[in-house]
């Protein structure tokens, strides 16, 4: 049965590049809602049960809308990733508490790296107290995470219980049982266990928190 579904995913990644080349004719799907929960991931798209008592071969491709929702704990964070979150330090700048929240975003003209005193204009410079943090991960390990956010890197103990709010694009996150809907060409194959559909737009909302793929 997965080889089937594989199999009708790889068609759709065809349909796809297809659809992209301006002499390609492609076959025409029909519009189909697509709600239902996450059977399984493969490398070519989403194996979804339909709530309709339908199995669907969701295939994706570039122009393919897609969101995936939910929480992830603290290791999920990789090097790379823009992070904020606060922390107290004391008066010589080190954490003297762990960091409670924290959140994935993004740097920009008014979300610039450092560290920033919550005080506001009655901060005083170095003054032990709570502050803002914005920054790139440069590791973490072992509980512990390094954010280079200004001009020294500022390591911080991070709680096991941190559930971080997780919004982006990839599909490849999503795990069995998660719930998933949205819009969808479905290319119904007579006699087929399995209806081939190409994603326009998808919602997959974490039911389990989201974890790092391996090797990533």
């Amino acid at each position: 049965m997965i080889r089937r579904f594989v199999v009708a995913i790889c068609a759709l990644s065809s349909l796809g590049l297809a659809a992209d080349t301006a002499s390609a004719q492609q076959p025409k799907g029909t519009s189909v809602a697509i709600k239902g929960k996450v059977a399984q991931v493969v490398p070519q798209g989403i194996l979804v049960d339909g709530d309709d008592n339908k199995k669907y071969a969701i295939g994706l491709n570039p122009k393919s809308k897609v969101t995936m929702a939910g929480t992830a704990g603290a290791d999920y964070l990789a090097p790379g990733m823009f992070v904020q979150f606060e922390v107290e330090l004391d008066a010589t700048g080190k954490p003297s508490k762990e960091v409670a929240k924290l959140s994935i975003t993004e740097q920009s003209a008014i979300n610039q790296p450092g560290v920033f005193s919550t005080a506001g204009p009655d901060a005083k410079p170095g003054a032990a107290g709570m502050y803002l943090v914005r920054g790139n991960v440069r590791a973490n390990k072992g509980g512990t995470l390094t954010v280079a956010a200004g001009s020294k890197p500022l390591t911080v103990t991070v709680s096991g219980a941190m559930s971080i709010p997780v919004s982006n694009s990839n599909w490849q996150l999503a795990q069995p049982g998660d719930s998933i809907s949205g819009d969808a060409q479905a290319f119904a194959q007579p006699n087929s266990p399995v209806t081939p559909a190409l994603a326009e737009r998808i919602e997959i909302k974490a039911v389990m928190p989201i974890q790092k793929k391996k090797g990533r």
